[in-house]
């Protein structure tokens, strides 16, 4: 394959001989893809039997029920390989994107595109899915897609990042992900660019970050504001827990003062031999804390910039018994059934139930088991804590006492955080917390929210980047031979409106008086300049070969100019398809306005092809008065 730039792999059926990637702006559209040359099979695979077991063994993958495949038929075979690639990429929290087979190169291959925002998420994942689909993959598919997730971990978007950006896209926002592998979010372009990590953002308070993620602190900000949180001791030795215990009064909770997601933390200990037993795992992960244990069920209410948003109910895990069935056996179904990724009607993924330690301390407090029978109708407890990653589920009760909502949203204010999780043990939230003797127990920094079925990604949007708020700069990318001119022309304007003005070409990259680099025409020119803050607006010079060979290395620019008299057609097409508010050429450039007309944009066909008209030309299409006030 002559396109792109990529690696050559070996030639086998149902293998890929080429990958090339294309960053954003690009030949095939605007987003940055992955394009494959693929061996079809000649004997029709994958036939049933291996889409099968590929679906049994990784429930969590969507694929289709049948699929019709037989000899010859590369169009349907191109369509499974893109549709299982995608599946690994969203398992991958890569955001949203897709496949499409782009046609036969001969009889023996095709062609097939891939969203793939990440080349090399983009590469691994392809090359996963025609393994699986030829049986050649190291080991069950079920390890195998655990080692594409774990290899892709270090690299890949926080899962709630990834659903912003699907929310992004959805508003026609540019984004990125961060270059840096696992790191924020990136919305908006330049100066109008905002980031987020995690359900952080770059207006969250570090001092409220720092509160809530010691324990300790957060609980005494809590009792020092007058708001109702539990008795606190802290704890080096088994001894002082259980003097601790008993100055509390039982039963307690002990949790380390650090450590989230629920992980060592041991609620209702009823006497000193179980708060000894649960010490180390708690110790393990931090300074101990030892706090009172309060009864009721678990709520998490959601703030957004300041105000109330939505409740969560978390549940621990546990398993509802038949009469029939040992525990064992009703984790074991339930752990399969969970599996599955549509049994769950709030369409989040569960995790596993835990069938261990902790569950067997549970079980013996409850009088059970494994191998116990519970009466029908018992709910047999595997955790005291009500965290989803401990195996728990989650509802959403929608009757919240305005009391309790004025409560949460104070103790955002207090924290000096824009976007938080407030953890409230309470036996009737429809009742003022000041009745029920409810507890705030702890301040998520970073919530898990849960709450994706009702609309948190777009709220949290709205948050980030309110309805009217600017997203984009000026964006005016410049090819041929009078480029240098126009760049500057077209940037000393610009800067004469007050603007600092980011430019990359011939004379490397520049931000206002400032030299970046000064690499030849760094193809990454434009990539750099949207994600720097301080800039207002870009004036790229274009390459041509870069162009074509790796794309625009960003979604979409304002305006296109083409300075010669009859620019490569390719070329052409590719500017015309990214600029947003038309091209601009001379008049007798022929493939520059035939590639205006297909792409449907705005063309100014000027007389000539000086620099100073093109320019002129150029800003003409800007729309600047945003940017200037």
């Amino acid at each position: 394959m002559a396109e792109g730039d990529g690696q050559i792999l070996a030639g086998r059926q149902g293998a890929a001989a080429s990958i090339r990637h294309y960053r954003a702006g690009n030949r095939h559209g605007r987003l940055p893809v992955s394009v494959a040359r693929v061996f079809v099979p000649r004997h029709g695979l994958p036939d049933q039997a291996i889409l099968a077991a590929i679906k049994g063994a990784v429930p969590a993958l969507k694929l289709p029920a049948a699929v019709d495949v037989g000899p010859g038929v590369g169009a349907a075979f191109g369509a499974i390989v893109g549709t299982l690639a995608s599946e690994l990429l969203r398992l991958a929290y890569e955001p949203a994107g897709g496949h499409q087979v782009l046609g036969a190169a001969d009889p023996s291959t095709i062609d097939l595109l891939l969203v793939a925002h990440r080349p090399v998420v983009g590469a691994r994942a392809l090359a996963l899915a025609l393994d699986l689909l030829g049986a050649r993959q190291a080991g069950p598919p079920a390890d195998a897609v655990a080692a594409f997730l774990d290899w892709a971990k270090p690299i890949q978007l926080h899962d709630q990042d990834a659903h912003l950006a699907d929310v992004a896209a959805v508003r026609g926002i540019p984004w990125r992900a961060s270059p840096l592998g696992q790191g924020p979010l990136l919305l908006g372009e330049g100066a109008r660019l905002r980031r987020t990590f995690a359900n952080l953002t770059d207006r969250t308070s570090f001092l409220g970050v720092d509160i809530c993620s010691s324990k300790w602190v957060t609980s005494r900000t809590l009792r020092a504001a007058g708001l109702p949180s539990p008795g606190q001791r802290r704890a080096a030795s088994v001894e002082e827990a259980q003097r601790a215990a008993a100055a509390l009064g039982y039963p307690v909770v002990l949790k380390p003062a650090n450590a989230s997601r629920g992980v060592g933390i041991c609620c209702d200990l009823g006497t000193p031999a179980e708060v000894a037993a649960a010490f180390p795992s708690a110790r393990h992960h931090g300074p101990v804390i030892v706090e009172t244990f309060a009864e009721g069920d678990d709520y998490r209410l959601f703030i957004v910039g300041g105000r109330y948003f939505s409740t969560l109910r978390r549940r621990a895990a546990a398993v509802l018994a038949d009469g029939t069935s040992t525990v064992a056996a009703l984790v074991a179904a339930e752990n399969l059934r969970r599996a599955d990724p549509t049994s769950n009607p709030t369409g989040a993924h569960l995790l596993p139930l835990p069938l261990d330690a902790e569950a067997d301390r549970l079980l013996r407090r409850q009088g059970f088991d494994r191998q116990s029978v519970a009466p029908a109708g018992t709910e047999v407890r595997l955790r005291s804590v009500a965290n989803w990653s401990q195996g728990g589920t989650f509802d959403y009760p929608t009757a919240v006492h305005p009391t309790n909502i004025r409560l949460a949203e104070r103790v955002a204010a207090l924290m000096g955080m824009d976007v938080v999780g407030v953890d409230l043990i309470c036996q009737d939230l429809t009742r003022p917390f000041h009745e029920t003797g409810a507890i705030i127990h702890e301040v998520q920094r970073q919530p898990t929210s849960g709450l994706r079925n009702v609309g948190v990604y777009e709220r949290m949007m709205d948050h980030v980047l309110p309805a009217g708020t600017p997203v984009r700069i000026p964006i005016v990318g410049v090819v041929g031979p009078a480029a240098g001119a126009v760049v500057a022309a077209v940037a000393a304007e610009l800067g004469a409106l007050g603007l600092r003005v980011g430019m990359a070409g011939k004379g490397g990259l520049r931000v206002g008086r400032l030299a970046r680099s000064a690499d030849d025409r760094r193809p990454d020119g434009l990539a750099l300049l949207v994600d720097d803050p301080s800039v207002d607006a870009a004036v790229v010079e274009l390459d041509p070969h870069h162009l074509i060979e790796r794309g625009l290395g960003h979604c979409r620019l304002d305006v296109a100019v083409l300075t010669g008299g009859e620019t490569p057609a390719d070329v052409a097409r590719l500017l015309a398809g990214v600029a947003d508010r038309g091209l601009v050429c001379a008049a007798t450039d022929h493939r520059g306005t035939a590639a205006a007309g297909q792409a449907g944009v705005a063309l100014v066909a000027v007389p000539g092809a000086d620099g100073a008209t093109l320019a002129a030309a150029a800003l003409g299409l800007l729309d600047l008065s945003p940017v200037a006030s």
